[in-house]
């Protein structure tokens, strides 16, 4: 803002919007609303710090879902606008419609438009998700049980297969140890227990937490 007024270009640069906006919001003031005059130095449009704040307004305005009829028609509230030079109407006679601005400048207003409700739909859908997600001491809480019930279907398995065990032919389950004594092979018994709780887990594990 170290300079008093600005053409087109660095006037939009400076506030973000396409230059092709900025001339459509100002025009409408000027020619159509007859609210706000634009100086000209040489007959060149320029723009100084109240056009600033006034585009600085409607993009806030806008921002907040404000038609742009119902920014134009509040500015009088919220500024002094420029009055018109005495000999404005002769200025001219004729108006040439520029067809092709006109249509990049709707162009820019659906597009600001739905790059807005795009924003505002993502932001509501991350809050949903966050929702969903469970809070830290759920998650602590969901991972104690899951280990209590770990450690409840690995032990019922354990003891179901220490009782198949025991039903076994005795020369199955013991080994000599010498020449008149013989002794359970628990390298064997704990091979046989490990081997039937891999094969079962899952399966009661499903069971424990009611998923078939």
């Amino acid at each position: 803002m170290s300079q008093e007024h600005w053409k087109i270009s660095d006037f939009a640069k400076m506030l973000g919007k396409h230059a092709n906006t900025i001339d459509g919001w100002f025009r409408t003031l000027e020619s159509e609303r007859k609210l706000h005059y634009i100086t000209r130095i040489n007959n060149e449009k320029i723009y100084d710090e109240l056009d600033f704040k006034i585009a600085r307004f409607i993009i806030e305005k806008r921002n907040d879902k404000w038609s742009l009829d119902g920014i134009f028609d509040s500015l009088p509230n919220h500024f002094q606008l420029r009055p018109f030079p005495v000999d404005f109407e002769d200025e001219k006679s004729i108006q040439v419609v520029d067809f092709d601005k006109m249509k990049t400048t709707i162009m820019n207003e659906m597009k600001i438009a739905f790059e807005q409700v795009a924003a505002d739909q993502m932001e509501s859908q991350m809050r949903d998700f966050q929702k969903m997600l469970p809070s830290r001491e759920q998650e602590r809480l969901d991972r104690f049980e899951a280990l209590l019930a770990d450690r409840k279907v690995t032990r019922a398995l354990e003891e179901k297969a220490l009782s198949i065990w025991s039903t076994k032919p005795i020369e199955e389950r013991f080994i000599k140890v010498g020449w008149f004594r013989k002794a359970e092979d628990l390298n064997k018994r704990e091979r046989f227990v490990k081997q039937y709780v891999d094969q079962h887990f899952e399966d009661a594990m499903r069971k424990e937490f009611g998923i078939y």
